[in-house]
């Protein structure tokens, strides 16, 4: 599937699933084309038939988890795609028993995001820790 085409009115639905059999995460995530990932750990935005988004969150069976990397390619920035990837994440990771979730970001304004859901936030990489039970 390709990545989304440019921005369409705002009220594009996103949804927030795994990635299907087969389907290719290239787009999303080059730097893993020689691996093989566990697809249950991966989630992927999709907005008019497109890949919208992605998400890998690292899972070693504990009850906490990293999430390793959200991507939203720079034509769907702005649409909310990060915003309901990111919670849609974080709610299944609850659900699943994950008390703690753990992971990195550069941007200042995912970083006020988390906080303002709860998550504990440092600098200057901002370090996000969230226990979510």
């Amino acid at each position: 599937m390709a990545l989304a085409a440019p921005p369409t009115p705002q009220s594009a639905e996103i949804i927030i699933r795994h990635p299907h059999p087969g389907e290719s995460l290239i787009a999303l995530f080059p730097d893993l084309e020689s691996h093989v990932i566990n697809r249950d750990n991966v989630w992927v935005a999709e907005m008019d038939g497109h890949l919208a988004g992605g998400c890998l969150v690292w899972d070693g069976g504990h009850d906490i988890v990293h999430v390793g990397e959200l991507v939203i390619p720079e034509s769907c920035q702005r649409r909310g795609v990060g915003t309901a990837l990111q919670l849609h994440v974080m709610r299944d990771l609850a659900a699943k028993g994950k008390r703690t979730i753990i992971g990195w970001t550069q941007h200042l304004a995912m970083a006020a995001l988390l906080q303002q859901r709860g998550a504990k936030v440092t600098t200057p990489l901002f370090l996000i820790l969230w226990e979510v039970a």
